[in-house]
């Protein structure tokens, strides 16, 4: 005769529910939130790739519904996500620093609030924690520039237009997207000095972004 687990208890679904709503929280967690739409993105290899797929959300329905044994169980599917970016996305994409990002803020929130977390973590090399740093500066950069005004912004898109101009994407209606992970170094130190002075500057993005949030 079997015994059924009784399944996580109410302190580690506390637990787990504060880590994910942190990490939802964080400016990286974006593309990590919601299940990957890759029929939109016209990914057409991602299921043959990617067989398990995971998402932050997924894994708060998940414990609502009482669907964990254990607080270890949380924690494979929140390293599930940053593993799946990984396999799935070349190290020198936006998405793949973004996970490795995502990855840090966990492990740094587990070991601050005594989350045990045993499981193998991939640990950058020297050379890819410079490019995970780079490419760090290169979010916190995109996120300031949501908060400067029409003519600093104005400003920001003359000098890209005029020194990195590959990377504007032009979308319907006059809009345009700016590609973050292809700007090169010194433009990126002339927009950041644009940003700062208008914003003050601060040692990321977290800093103006939280002041600014109403909710």
């Amino acid at each position: 005769m079997s015994i059924k687990r009784s399944g996580i208890s109410r302190d580690e679904s506390l637990r787990a529910f504060c880590l994910i709503n942190y990490l939802i929280e964080q400016p990286e967690s974006l593309e990590f939130q919601n299940p990957v739409d890759y029929k939109a993105l016209r990914l057409e290899d991602y299921p043959a790739i990617i067989r398990n797929p995971m998402d932050l959300n997924t894994i708060k329905k998940k414990l609502k519904l009482s669907q964990y044994q254990g607080l270890s169980e949380v924690l494979a599917d929140l390293s599930l996500i940053w593993n799946n970016c990984r396999t799935y996305n070349t190290s020198d994409t936006f998405v793949y620093c973004q996970a490795e990002v995502m990855e840090r803020h966990m492990t740094r929130y587990c070991n601050q609030h005594g989350i045990p977390y045993d499981f193998s973590i991939k640990r950058p090399t020297i050379d890819s924690e410079a490019k995970v740093s780079d490419l760090q500066e290169k979010i916190d950069l995109s996120m300031r520039i949501k908060y400067v005004n029409h003519k600093t912004l104005a400003q920001i898109v003359e000098l890209i237009e005029k020194e990195c101009p590959h990377i504007i994407q032009r979308l319907a209606e006059e809009k345009i997207q700016l590609r973050f992970d292809a700007i090169d170094k010194i433009t990126l130190r002339k927009i950041a000095k644009l940003t700062y002075e208008e914003i003050g500057e601060e040692e990321n993005c977290s800093g103006p972004i939280k002041k600014l949030k109403t909710n």
